[in-house]
């Protein structure tokens, strides 16, 4: 049996609107069990004087102090799992309250490489493993990145982009199953030889795509899945599967380039690309003549590795990020190019395009107290730059101005959607990544366009 500690922060917004919830807590659980094995024990800790305040949202779990355990009883545990303290991604906890004591027996004292060390986010979405710790994978997710050569050269990188031929996956060894690729495509095996009655939905984007901030059954795709379903158990007896293939960090090319190797033997019958946020962002860091000339558009940190393979040093590029926020229309038309060229292969194939355009949380008519408190911390994280909701406004603008007078086969237009909801609905957890809340609304606005504007056509 595998045990589990999971230390409860002191939580520095209590008596606040954003103290922690309960559901925070156990979706905390939630995202354990998915990472660990099935027989796992967790145990609760928390600060000595907050037991009682846990206690009382947690009340069929029980509640340790964690000062009454020792460096040799933590020691006794496979993992130990500390719940963030800060809202925000950027900001670590690390030192904060009274459990830097265990961490730093942990410091001193790790043997035979336990126990593992995690931080599970405030919102309890994802463990992050703490690599100044490494004590090696989980078996689950072990035995999946020894399955070929890229993973097995990166067991290293327990989440974030890795090298592999044509691109780059991405491993977030913490958000629970994956496949060997690193999509949350785990558990729809018997899609390829399928039944006339059974549709494939393969759903591209980035990470709001894939669900950064959401589990498995929070993700949109997830829940448009079930949506179709029910709703075809009463008027069609179709079946559908809704593919995941997001990944944090791509493009509009890197999902063109994702299809083509690992979607196109799944002959999907229809196509979603959630997308955009990316491709702006990117374009404005991108080289300004591979952007221009070649309509290529890239994840920054691939200059990165550009520089640690031919062991050079930052060349200085002519960028598209400057103050006057010059030629809009290069970034625009390389994402706009791509999309239809992504269309046309799909209609290629015999399937249907959907072109979603994703929303931010500039989307809203209003930000939610939440969503502008996570706005200070994380200081628009989107590029760091204050004028970044400025900068993606315009370019949504424009973008929508642009395809009004061109031909998208569909156009499914979130970002404009997502103007309906105001500062009473909290559905972001950062800039451009959704909590549950705002997975749900993006799953109800794919299924009402597809039955509105899809279904009769692959009848």
């Amino acid at each position: 049996m595998m045990k589990v500690l999971y230390v409860l922060p002191i939580d520095i917004y209590s008596g606040t609107e954003f103290q922690l919830q309960a559901i925070d807590i156990y979706r905390g659980i939630k995202c354990i069990m998915s990472v660990c094995k099935e027989d796992t024990e967790v145990c609760i800790s928390a600060p000595p004087d907050q037991v009682s305040f846990y206690s009382s949202l947690l009340i069929d779990r029980e509640i340790y102090p964690y000062a009454e355990y020792d460096s040799t009883q933590i020691l006794a545990y496979d993992i130990v799992a500390f719940h963030d303290s800060e809202i925000g991604e950027e900001l670590q906890c690390w030192d904060n309250g009274d459990y830097s004591q265990i961490r730093d027996w942990l410091a001193g004292e790790l043997n035979d490489n336990k126990p593992q060390l995690y931080r599970i986010s405030r919102s309890g979405s994802h463990m992050i493993f703490e690599h100044n710790f490494q004590g090696g994978l989980t078996e689950k997710a072990e035995t999946a990145l020894k399955t070929h050569y890229f993973n097995q050269t990166s067991m290293g990188c327990s989440q974030g982009p890795y090298y592999y031929p044509y691109g780059f996956l991405y491993r977030h060894v913490g958000q629970g199953p994956t496949n060997p690729m690193g999509f949350r495509y785990h558990k729809h095996t018997d899609c390829q030889n399928r039944q006339k009655n059974h549709k494939v939905i393969a759903v591209f984007g980035g990470g709001a795509a894939r669900g950064y901030y959401v589990h498995d059954d929070e993700v949109f795709s997830y829940l448009l899945e079930a949506k179709l379903n029910d709703y075809c158990t009463e008027q069609n007896g179709l079946h559908f599967s809704v593919v995941n293939f997001g990944q944090p960090g791509y493009c509009i090319l890197s999902e063109l380039t994702a299809y083509l190797m690992f979607c196109n033997k799944l002959k999907p019958d229809i196509v979603i690309t959630h997308s955009g946020v990316n491709d702006f962002l990117f374009g404005l860091q991108s080289d300004s003549y591979l952007l221009k000339q070649f309509d290529y558009t890239y994840l920054p940190k691939l200059e990165g590795w550009a520089q640690k393979i031919h062991g050079t040093g930052p060349v200085a590029l002519e960028r598209q990020n400057n103050a006057e926020y010059s030629e809009p229309h290069s970034i625009i038309n390389a994402y706009y190019t791509r999309l239809i060229q992504f269309q046309n292969i799909v209609n290629g194939r015999g399937a249907i395009f959907i072109a979603g355009l994703q929303p931010t949380v500039f989307s809203k008519n209003a930000m939610s107290s939440r969503e502008k408190l996570l706005l200070a911390v994380d200081q628009l994280s989107l590029g760091k730059r204050k004028d970044f909701s400025v900068i993606i406004k315009k370019l949504y603008e424009d973008y929508i101005q642009l395809i009004a007078h061109k031909k998208l086969e569909n156009f499914a237009d979130v970002h404009s959607y997502f103007g309906r909801f105001g500062r009473e609905h909290s559905l972001f957890a950062d800039d451009r990544h959704t909590y549950p809340s705002g997975d749900i609304a993006i799953a109800e606005y794919y299924f009402d366009y597809i039955t509105r504007y899809v279904m009769t056509k692959i009848l």
